[in-house]
């Protein structure tokens, strides 16, 4: 009987031992921030929903913390939620994570706060991207007036300078959202300064901090010569990578900062050189690779307005693009996961598209949404990128009823799945408007694109109501002031069909068109301003040295 005991008891154990889960612990916190230099480390958020995939939703205690049994090796999160409060990092959803003693740890923010940010860094940034281009055009300057360089060499000079500076809208919008989502908890000291010195125009002590990490060629010498060590020393290669992740991951924030430095200073060819140095330090790293990819991909597409939408590469611009797409789109699938494999396809249908390439565009992006519907049915963001990708395609192989068939089917995605901080709606607006328009529905377009200007203002009318997608890439009024120019004015059968509406739009043309005059103006006043200072200056100069 003693005998059967103990082997009941073993059994009994192999069974449960099987159902053995362990917890896993974690906490939900507001980022960490970095105000006027100043470091505030963020705070603990209770009664914040975690809902774990095919696990029950646990709510975070008084202290933000919370803990829930992870049955397997792995685990993903479904759903974070707090009234009033958003996730800053949505990707922490549908990630695979494997189970860990060290805690899990969730970063949410205020939404007043989080606009409130997003507004004060917008500001921020646009004023030091300004102050960099008026030393950019001091310095051409000086060069023209030592006869350094010649006049027409000055004034190209000059033209790529404000063409840089016009199309420099991107990387603001960019590094807004970036150091907006940044939680400085996670960041060390020198980290902190460094960023905080970028955000606040200190680009030169930026720079100089970066600098302290070391010479970028000689730490990556240092990086491959511990790679070599890790080569012939298995026995100790667990430890041995960690350092050289270390030091990768090191490199790599030294290379993006310097990539963030050098495109705020329009210095392409040395901002390209640094995203592409950090894509080459770690092959396997697929947001390495994603960077990258994108940086070249739209490398000779115009970033800002309605530009974009006319923009055709020349043949040895495709030829160059698709090779690099080659290089970072098989080096970003080789070590990405389903999810992640998605967002490479949707960047490369858009780069594709852009560049005329409709046929392998459709294609990528017609897999995609069969990976979503298989795999990741409720992800609405995705689904919503890939139509909108579709719709695009066929507007610009002028199948515009397809065009707007798709594009209403994101709209429709959008509207009922997504947050209003989570898509940009008038990039669907504006090509449903102008599918309408291309197809000879003149009235339509106007009257579509109208209304939905129309609502755009009256939300504008509440600031703390205004979405992001407000900060557009497509303006909607941009479109109406080009349309409008194309219109055979002399054609009185168009006007006598509704003139109320094109009445409504020349309203619309005309405010645009004053609004690109006083911005010319503004720019000549800048740049006459500069003149005056920069000769005084000179004048100075020439008496301190008793020239007269």
């Amino acid at each position: 009987m003693k005998r059967l005991s103990i082997i009941t008891l073993l059994i009994l154990f192999c069974l449960t031992g099987h159902s053995y889960a362990q917890t896993q612990q974690g906490y939900v916190k507001t980022k960490g921030r970095m105000m006027n230099g100043k470091y505030y480390a963020g705070k603990r958020i209770s009664d914040a929903t975690v809902q774990v995939k095919d696990r029950s939703a646990v709510r975070s205690r008084a202290d933000g913390s919370f803990s829930f049994p992870v049955p397997g090796k792995s685990y993903s999160l479904q759903q974070v939620q707090k009234q009033g409060f958003v996730l800053l990092d949505q990707d922490v959803l549908y990630r695979q994570y494997t189970y860990s003693s060290n805690p899990l740890v969730i970063v949410m923010e205020d939404k007043a706060q989080l606009e409130a940010d997003r507004r004060r860094l917008k500001e921020q940034v646009e004023s030091i991207t300004k102050e960099q281009l008026r030393r950019r055009e001091a310095e051409l300057e000086a060069l023209k007036e030592q006869n350094k360089i010649t006049e027409e060499k000055y004034h190209e000079l000059l033209d790529k300078l404000n063409k840089d500076y016009d199309q420099n809208e991107q990387l603001v919008k960019d590094m807004v959202e970036q150091y907006n989502k940044i939680d400085f908890d996670q960041e060390d000291e020198l980290n902190r300064r460094i960023s905080d010195c970028i955000i606040n125009g200190r680009l030169d002590e930026a720079d100089s901090l970066l600098n302290t990490k070391g010479d970028v060629d000689k730490l990556i010498e240092q990086l491959n010569k511990h790679h070599a060590a890790n080569e012939q020393a298995r026995a100790t290669l667990s430890k041995s990578e960690a350092a050289e992740d270390h030091e990768r991951q090191n490199i790599a924030d030294v290379c993006y900062k310097k990539f963030q430095i050098y495109k705020m200073r329009h210095m392409d060819d040395s901002a390209k050189y640094y995203i592409e140095l950090r894509a080459d330090l770690d092959s396997a790293n697929p947001n390495w690779q994603l960077e990258a990819m994108e940086y070249v991909g739209f490398e000779f597409v115009p970033n800002n307005s309605i530009n974009k939408w006319f923009f055709r590469g020349e043949q040895i611009e495709i030829n160059y693009i698709k090779n690099k797409l080659n290089k970072y789109v098989s080096r970003a699938l080789k070590n990405a996961h389903d999810l992640d494999s998605i967002n490479v396809y949707l960047l490369e249908a858009e780069i594709l598209c852009y560049y005329g390439e409709y046929f392998d565009a459709l294609n990528l992006y017609e897999k995609c949404i069969s990976d979503i519907n298989d795999k990741y049915r409720n992800n609405y963001s995705l689904s919503y990128q890939a139509y909108t990708g579709i719709g695009r395609v066929y507007f610009f192989e002028k199948k515009y009823d397809k065009a707007i068939l798709y594009e209403k089917t994101a709209l429709e995605i959008a509207n009922n799945h997504l947050s209003r901080d989570m898509h940009c709606k008038n990039t669907n607006h504006v090509l449903i408007g102008h599918s309408l328009f291309d197809r000879g529905d003149t009235i339509a377009a106007f009257n579509y694109l109208i209304n939905i200007s129309d609502s755009i203002c009256k939300e504008c009318q509440n600031p703390s109501s205004i979405p992001q997608y407000i900060d557009r890439e497509v303006d909607v009024n941009q479109l109406i002031f080009l349309l409008y120019s194309k219109i055979n004015h002399n054609s009185h059968s168009v006007i006598d069909k509704d003139r109320t509406v094109l009445e409504k739009a020349k309203i619309i043309y005309e405010i645009e068109m004053q609004a690109e005059e006083e911005m010319l103006e503004n720019k000549r006043k800048e740049l006459d301003e500069i003149k005056k200072e920069l000769s005084k200056r000179v004048s100075e100069s020439a008496v301190s040295f008793g020239l007269y």
